[in-house]
């Protein structure tokens, strides 16, 4: 077989299988499994031994190591090196956040995202500016209670956990929680979709707005949200996510943004980049044409949109230059958490 055919049956068994994916039930769970481990095994692979050593240790005293790490840890990592099982832990612990979100104990919900309002026209913005109140602060709540905790946003919630993991009067229990999180936000907040919501005064006129797209229905899948969310792939295995990282890694022009992007620590600034994603690409114009056409009458439900090709394409190349980005990142993060 030749190398373009090759190339070309690669390309089609990836798009069945990223389609597949994306129709079948999956949580709202920012680039997936694989997504979450691919951010952080690029970190990874960015911090020394010594760094990697100690938060993996910490992380092993996490209250829910039993149940959701060492029962699902596949048997070759278990009975392999020590290096494979480390590295099975950090990923793992990556995307936790998601494996327990029935626990309210663990799980808050809000965490994950932050609804930052992209008005579908202006007439929109200036019935529904001062109405919808989503939590789009930059900062923590101060008091900071046990109630507002529960209702942090994405950002909130990443100044949260490393303010806890640099406070030494926090537990290794606490810690490992902290970590968790850390790894699951840094790569929720670079899903463009966990950023935004689209409002409108007929249809999505709460402060949930579309809820980052899930109210937008596509023929690609089961909704804009699920979509993005299902790009770098549903669980793989470990060989698997070393694999897609490298190849991410080994394109130039990723590794270039990657690098670039490490020298911007705010988190802040993390989100209005997803934000500018969101609203200049993300609700493409068929989208918005769609939504504009049933405004009339919101008791008409919206017809699927068909993405069209280009979009696609492109929406596969922003998918792997944002994990790139998040992992880099995070590793500085991770680094500078441990230098404290």
């Amino acid at each position: 077989m030749s190398l373009n055919r090759k190339r070309t049956l690669t390309l089609v068994v990836a798009s069945v299988f990223l389609i597949a994916w994306s129709l079948s039930p999956q949580p709202a769970a920012a680039w997936g499994p694989g997504g979450h481990r691919v951010v952080a095994n690029i970190a990874f692979d960015r911090l020394d031994q010594a760094t990697r050593s100690n938060i993996v240790k910490v992380i092993c005293k996490h209250p829910d190591f039993d149940d959701r790490f060492a029962a699902r840890m596949p048997e070759d990592i278990k009975n392999g090196n020590a290096a494979d099982r480390d590295r099975w832990i950090f990923l793992q612990a990556a995307i936790w956040p998601d494996l327990i979100r029935p626990v309210h104990q663990y799980h808050k919900e809000t965490w994950h995202f932050m609804n930052l309002p992209f008005f579908l026209t202006t007439h929109d913005k200036a019935v529904l500016h001062d109405v919808i109140k989503p939590n789009v602060s930059m900062t923590l709540p101060n008091p900071l209670t046990p109630a507002a905790k529960e209702h942090l946003n994405c950002v909130q919630a990443f100044k949260l956990c490393v303010r806890g993991l640099s406070d030494a009067d926090s537990t290794d229990e606490e810690k490992a929680i902290y970590y968790c999180w850390l790894l699951h936000i840094a790569g929720d907040i670079h899903q463009p979709l966990h950023s935004t919501s689209l409002v409108t005064r007929g249809r999505f006129h709460t402060s949930e707005g579309d809820r980052g797209g899930n109210g937008i229905k596509i023929k690609q899948g089961r909704n804009l949200h699920s979509y993005w969310d299902g790009l770098l792939g549903g669980d793989q295995s470990l060989n698997d996510i070393k694999g897609r990282t490298a190849d991410i890694i080994a394109n130039a022009d990723l590794k270039k943004a990657a690098e670039k992007a490490a020298e911007e620590l705010d988190v802040a600034a993390w989100i209005q980049e997803s934000n500018k994603l969101a609203k200049t690409f993300v609700y493409d114009e068929p989208i918005k044409k769609e939504v504009a056409a049933r405004e009339a009458d919101s008791s008409q439900p919206l017809q699927k949109v068909v993405l069209p090709e280009v979009y696609l394409k492109e929406a596969g190349r922003i998918a792997q230059r944002r994990v790139a980005e998040a992992g880099y990142r995070l590793a500085e993060i991770l680094k500078q958490i441990e230098d404290n």
